[in-house]
């Protein structure tokens, strides 16, 4: 079965998107549904201040009959991005049902770009929290960073 990447373009479209996750975790009894009028007011400029600096970009995996079967989305802070003089973008929003992403999406390849491109504060961060024994989580990660910055007369990255 061919899968099809089709950008969100209109209202429609981000409604399949918000609504996908609830039709692919439907019985799942850990699954806490989002409320889809809040999830649109987050992806829809004009009602979400962060789309002031922020430039957000959604995808659908479509199939062959034209069913939703993965979403991606990306985002670019414009304003970060010029503050730290990199370009960066996260993305977000993924979800597929298992072994759906494999059918459009090349994890080997992916995991050995992100081993190439790893940042080498990723690097140390991993190595770090393994020897105090942590779980490198968000907490351990922002210290971590913030402790670099400080260090190295670099500008926080949190206001």
């Amino acid at each position: 079965m061919a899968i099809t990447i089709k950008e969100v373009t209109g209202r429609q479209d981000l409604r399949r998107f918000v609504r996908f996750p609830n039709e692919l975790y439907a019985g799942n009894e850990y699954y806490v549904p989002q409320i889809e009028s809040m999830e649109l007011d987050t992806l829809t400029p004009g009602k979400n201040r962060a789309f002031e600096v922020c430039e957000g970009k959604y995808w659908l995996a479509e199939d062959g009959d034209g069913k939703v079967v993965g979403r991606i989305a990306g985002i670019i802070n414009h304003k970060y991005n010029q503050k730290i003089g990199r370009k960066l973008c996260r993305f977000g929003w993924i979800d597929s049902p298992k072994g759906g992403v494999e059918k459009f999406f090349d994890f080997k390849k992916a995991m050995a770009l992100r081993e190439e491109y790893k940042h080498p504060f990723w690097k140390v961060a991993g190595e770090m929290s393994k020897r105090v024994g942590g779980h490198g989580g968000m907490d351990f990660i922002m210290d971590l960073r913030w402790a670099y910055c400080l260090q190295n007369g670099l500008p926080l990255d949190t206001d």
